[in-house]
């Protein structure tokens, strides 16, 4: 199978699984219309043989991957297949196939360690790994990558958040370290959603209702139609779990 058209497949069936929003956003605009057109086929085909579509799709994965390890000089595919199994993993919850990613990655990163989105992927692989699986290690890893990416550009909103999150849902939670990179993400963008609610989450957690609703409060201003208000509202009504 023609390699881009593989992956192609591989990524439609898991905009099956999901919708597609997190790999939409992995393609080129250049990619969306084929994979489309490549989705409605395939999702034409699982009415009547899902099953084998999917054991199909994982046999092929761990050729690429087998073929990574036979080539892992070759750092166009150890980017490539790191960055899409990435999120193939993610959207299957597959810790093993996870685990396998992070190898990837961090070959690539070893022939050009200054990636900044194969950084990042691989944060988010250690991220997933420990909120999928409970690794108990997985969100220690993830911080020392967001770290490292944030000393070289730390401005970025987006990782900041994510370093925040791995320290507000590991256990024990590092709630009050949690909230100054929250702080800090939002200083540089007042308006960042996820910081937000998790602002929301972690100031709830250090008992500090007062200030939850503050922030819950400029969330309803920026999308009065977000879903997680009413979540948000309700866990504000309950005494805080370390309480």
């Amino acid at each position: 199978m023609n390699r881009s058209w593989f992956w192609l497949s591989i990524l439609a069936v898991a905009l099956s699984f999901a919708g597609g929003f997190f790999l939409a956003n992995a393609l080129n605009r250049n990619n969306l219309d084929q994979l489309r057109n490549e989705n409605e086929r395939l999702r034409t085909a699982a009415q009547n043989n899902s099953s084998g579509n999917l054991a199909d799709a994982d046999r092929e994965i761990q050729e690429k991957i087998k073929e990574a390890e036979t080539n892992p000089n070759d750092h166009q595919l150890q980017r490539g297949l790191g960055m899409a199994l990435y999120r193939y993993g993610s959207m299957k919850q597959d810790i093993g196939l996870l685990n396998q990613t992070v190898v990837i990655l961090e070959r690539a990163l070893a022939i050009k360690p200054d990636e900044r989105d194969v950084r990042i992927a691989l944060a988010n692989t250690h991220f997933d790994l420990d909120y999928f699986g409970k690794t108990g290690k997985d969100y220690q890893k993830a911080e020392t990558v967001y770290r490292s990416i944030l000393k070289d550009t730390p401005d970025d909103v987006e990782v900041r958040t994510d370093l925040g999150l791995t320290l507000f849902l590991r256990q024990p939670s590092e709630t009050d370290a949690a909230i100054r990179e929250f702080q800090t993400a939002l200083q540089k963008d007042p308006k960042h959603q996820k910081a937000l609610q998790f602002m929301v989450r972690a100031k709830w957690q250090s008992g500090n209702t007062q200030e939850a609703a503050k922030y819950l409060d400029k969330l309803k201003t920026i999308d009065p139609g977000s879903q997680v208000i009413s979540e948000l509202s309700t866990l504000l009504t309950r005494p805080p779990t370390n309480q």
